[in-house]
């Protein structure tokens, strides 16, 4: 088996995330915001994004994995990824022209927690043991309050 490009592996993730994850929450706002997302062209190198959003799956592919299991972590990954960005934009009151503060914090801070259940629920879609379920979600939770801290921190 060939290895996949960041740009497949990034193809394969939202389409998790469509097919999964969306039909779910049926809310067109929030479809939007990660519309939005998948779709970005400001970013000058689209390669760029490709790898942050899928570093998970490079990562299980570099340690033997079949990538196809990685795909609900990478989608996990990329959507906590995109609610920091949410609650960063209200942090910082920036990004008007996103989706999610179309309609203010009234739109942005729904959008954000729906991105975070969203993931957990990519999440729950993990083949994996018990013991790497939370190994996981321990090194996750242990990033993501030490990324809200110096967001703090930040002046």
């Amino acid at each position: 088996m060939s290895l996949p490009t960041p740009s497949l592996l990034c193809q394969r993730t939202h389409d998790f995330i469509r097919t999964q994850i969306l039909p779910i929450l049926d809310w067109p706002d929030f479809e939007a915001a990660i519309a939005h997302w998948l779709n970005r062209q400001d970013d000058a190198s689209p390669e760029t994004a490709y790898y942050t959003d899928v570093f998970p799956a490079l990562v299980y592919i570099a340690a033997g994995g079949d990538y196809p299991k990685s795909i609900p972590l990478t989608a996990f990954w990329l959507l906590n990824i995109l609610a920091a960005r949410v609650f960063d934009d209200i942090q910082d009151q920036q990004g008007e022209c996103n989706p999610w503060n179309e309609g203010g914090l009234a739109q942005a801070l729904p959008t954000g927690i729906a991105l975070l259940t969203a993931a957990n629920i990519c999440f729950s879609h993990l083949e994996s043991d018990i013991d790497s379920f939370r190994a996981i979600q321990n090194a996750f939770g242990r990033a993501g309050a030490l990324a809200a801290k110096a967001q703090r921190l930040t002046p």
